[in-house]
């Protein structure tokens, strides 16, 4: 709870435009890095899918 009152008397130095920027950036940022994670995500299961099919063959190639 002080740390609310703190974080109230610091954003009340500041005009409010300035504030509202600030949680735009800062929800911009976070919505970016949950788009990398995203995207790493499926970039890493694309790539196991890649390797299985390969073991897949080679298990394959190996019957033969």
């Amino acid at each position: 709870m002080h740390v609310y009152a703190k974080m109230d008397e610091y954003v009340a130095d500041y005009p409010k435009g300035v504030v509202v920027l600030l949680v735009i950036v800062v929800s911009q940022a976070i919505k970016n890095v949950e788009k990398l994670i995203l995207q790493s995500i499926i970039r890493s299961l694309y790539l196991l899918k890649i390797c299985s099919n390969v073991v897949f063959l080679i298990s394959l190639s190996n019957d033969f």
